[in-house]
């Protein structure tokens, strides 16, 4: 088997490109960046192994983040998220595991072709959600979306419906993306129906509190994945080990509170 040919963008690159890109987008510039200027071609030199793949991709994106806003949902992000996901790992995951493991890729796949769709779901975001920061690559929109799809696609009926409504960004990126268990959808989508629960079912935000017991949970669930191969296990068994947990971080959580006054002190991520 040949060498998958594939377009990327460096850390340098594609940083100056996104600056470019905004600049342009807000009037800054009459003229638009080249991505000829920026790209790293991989392989094949006038070959792309992956551009039908993101070529559906940024359509179907595009449709979600525009049915997202016309539906006069109070938050069309919420909606968008888990057919985004969904639609980004059934796209990407047939490339090769050479493609999907260069970071090259996944910040030419969120600077150049989502541009328009992170931009929307992260406008104020510094260069974390690009991809252009390498100390906060786990941050970047597009990885994070297939993440979130590979893992949905692992879960029964229950897990999937507690990972399509938990959206809060400091969960994804601090509590699934950044830890060792993030990989397994047993200890997951286990893990999600946790915070869907300790939730506010009417904003779907979690509270200081609750926030905290979220923090505790990942970081015993982190402990136990030391001692527990959560890939090897089923879903139910996921369930009886996150089960098992929650009480003490529930415990830890209060003890924390207790310390600070009121628990007040954790905010949110930026998003």
């Amino acid at each position: 088997m040949g060498k998958s040919s594939y377009l990327g963008l460096s850390v340098v690159g594609g940083e100056e490109y996104r600056r470019l890109r905004f600049e342009f987008a807000s009037g800054g510039s009459t003229i638009p960046p080249r991505l000829e200027d920026f790209v790293i071609r991989h392989g094949v030199a006038g070959q792309d192994d992956t551009a039908m793949a993101c070529k559906v991709l940024a359509y179907e994106l595009g449709g979600f983040r525009e049915d997202a806003l016309s539906s006069g949902s109070g938050d069309p992000i919420a909606s968008f998220n888990p057919k985004a996901a969904a639609a980004t790992y059934e796209h990407l995951s047939s490339l090769p595991g050479g493609v999907l493991a260069d970071r090259d890729f996944w910040r030419y796949l969120s600077v150049h072709i989502l541009f328009d769709v992170v931009s929307w779901l992260y406008p104020k975001d510094n260069g974390d959600r690009w991809g252009t920061n390498p100390n906060t690559f786990n941050r970047c929109a597009a990885l994070s979306l297939f993440v979130r799809g590979r893992l949905a696609t692992g879960c029964d009926a229950q897990a999937r419906a507690a990972i399509d409504a938990v959206n809060d960004v400091d969960v994804w990126t601090s509590h699934v993306v950044a830890v060792s268990y993030g990989s397994a959808p047993q200890a997951v989508g286990p893990f999600m129906e946790a915070v869907l629960a300790w939730q506010d079912p009417k904003t779907g935000k979690l509270s200081g509190e609750s926030r905290r017991k979220v923090r505790e949970l990942s970081r015993l669930v982190t402990s136990a994945r030391a001692n527990f191969v959560f890939d090897l296990s089923d879903m139910e068994t996921g369930r009886e080990i996150v089960a098992s947990l929650i009480p003490e971080a529930e415990h830890r959580a209060r003890l924390h509170a207790a310390s600070q006054g009121d628990g007040s002190g954790d905010g949110d991520d930026e998003g």
